[in-house]
């Protein structure tokens, strides 16, 4: 299975960046293939947060769904796929 990893400086506090980052909401402000992301269910986000959405790569729109599998705020959460062609 690929595994993606990336980092930047952002001068903000860890946890800000954190709660940022992992509300679904805002997955397109971060990742540029995302056309949109909306979480499913409802409560905080946390190990079992699902989320679905749609990326545009190489000029197809792919729908997809996550799980988080690991969730240790501020510093780490980990994503599996559940659902879809990504």
């Amino acid at each position: 299975m690929p595994v993606f990893e990336d980092s930047v400086f952002i001068a903000c506090p860890l946890q800000e960046v954190f709660d940022f980052m992992v509300e679904s909401e805002n997955l397109a402000a971060w990742d540029s293939s995302v056309v949109k992301a909306e979480k499913v269910g409802t409560g905080p986000v946390g190990l079992g947060t699902r989320t679905r959405g749609t990326s545009k790569i190489m000029g197809k729109q792919l729908d997809w769904a996550t799980e988080a599998t690991e969730f240790e705020p501020p510093t780490r959460i980990t994503y599996n796929s559940v659902a879809g062609q990504i």
